[in-house]
């Protein structure tokens, strides 16, 4: 992650709690789970943004009021303020938000398309990594599945989800059906 860039979190359902409207100055409790990611990336030294509806064209009395409600959560629940917007630029290198569908760059293909969902993750045990980090694999991955369909030695099953063969290197299959391992058994 370019480290002149800024990360966006939504508020509402992201950072903090949200079950029903309860007002424009109202902000949930904090979750946890969030909480930490931010105090990690400030501790990192990036910079963390609240990007929320929120903050966008109203009164200028009320927005005022908005940000000065959330400032105050900030402070208590992270130990600063931290920038608010509605608005996204070319700096923004992440947004983390409870209703983005992620699409892989330039394809128009989902995360969830390319197997690589929460479900995924877990599935596989994969350790809590930087989405940069975890988007780096996603291409791995569909490189991989490029090379299996491409290479004729590669393993028959492309359309299961990637798991690592024991038996040869490139071939993301565990089943030992793939040709590499039957025609290394033929001889």
């Amino acid at each position: 992650m370019s480290e002149k860039g800024w990360i966006g979190v939504d508020l509402d359902g992201t950072l903090a709690h949200y079950d029903k409207w309860r007002g424009e100055r109202h902000v949930g409790a904090p979750i946890d789970r969030m909480v930490r990611s931010v105090r990690r990336w400030l501790a990192e030294g990036k910079e963390v943004r609240i990007f929320t509806a929120r903050a966008s064209g109203r009164d200028p009395a009320e927005v005022l009021a908005v940000t000065q409600a959330i400032d105050a959560w900030c402070v208590e629940h992270i130990g600063q303020p931290l920038k608010i917007t509605c608005c996204k630029d070319y700096q923004m290198v992440e947004l983390w938000d409870d209703r983005c569908v992620q699409v892989e760059k330039n394809t128009g293909r989902t995360a969830r398309e390319l197997g690589y969902d929460e479900g995924w993750r877990a599935a596989r045990s994969i350790s809590q990594k930087t989405v940069n980090e975890e988007w780096e694999a996603a291409a791995i991955m569909v490189e991989n599945d490029r090379t299996r369909a491409s290479d004729p030695m590669l393993c028959d099953h492309a359309n299961e989800a990637p798991r690592v063969c024991p038996c040869r290197p490139g071939c993301y299959c565990d089943t030992h059906t793939c040709k590499g391992v039957k025609k290394a058994n033929k001889r």
